[in-house]
């Protein structure tokens, strides 16, 4: 909570910023799509904008700066 991208963000950002901590994977993940294999590590997710600003009840756009910042 010292570090600076935390002190200098929004409300916003910090729910935001908390939301992608909370989707990360506890654990590897593996699973298949359109016969492909697919594998994921602790720590990772796969996500577009919408989901993480629905969870957060924020905006898309304020998912985006988050990001960005």
């Amino acid at each position: 909570m010292e570090k600076v991208i935390w002190k200098k963000s929004t409300p916003e950002q910090k729910v935001v910023l908390i939301t992608i901590l909370m989707m990360a994977n506890h654990d590897k993940k593996e699973w298949e799509w359109q016969g492909k294999r697919f594998e994921i590590q602790a720590g990772q997710f796969i996500t577009g904008l919408d989901n993480p600003a629905k969870i957060a009840g924020v905006s898309t756009q304020n998912v985006r700066t988050a990001l960005n910042k």
